[in-house]
């Protein structure tokens, strides 16, 4: 049974990260999705018709983060997005992809803080 309803993309260029957020996710009943990169996001985003959160990686091969999130957000308004980055605040404000004010979850994260983060999102 999928938890609030809603689905949960995870976008991670790194397999074991995406593989790690998508078993903790799935033992706290989300429905998860996972994607290597921003293009495979946004065509399995587009395919789904439930409500989405959006976990994504900021550093990604070609679309970063940041970029991906733009586009589904002019598509679906409202969606909650969680950053996640192994880069801190001041090296994400250099590359020029730090969004003031968004959610952001440093790598490595524990079961319970990527849990609490999403539920987070949720109730925004």
């Amino acid at each position: 049974m999928e938890k609030s309803g809603r689905k949960v993309l995870v976008v991670d260029d790194d397999a074991a990260v995406r593989a790690f957020a998508g078993r903790v996710l799935g033992r706290e009943g989300y429905d998860v999705v996972e994607a290597e990169d921003g293009g495979s996001a946004l065509r399995a985003a587009r395919a789904e018709t439930d409500d989405l959160v959006l976990l994504t990686d900021v550093v990604l091969p070609g679309m970063n983060g940041a970029e991906l999130a733009a586009v589904l957000r002019a598509e679906r308004p409202g969606l909650p997005v969680i950053y996640m980055s192994g880069f801190g605040e001041s090296e994400l404000e250099a590359l020029g992809i730090y969004e003031v004010g968004a959610a952001y979850l440093t790598k490595p994260f524990t079961p319970e803080v990527l849990t609490l983060m999403v539920e987070g999102a949720l109730v925004e």
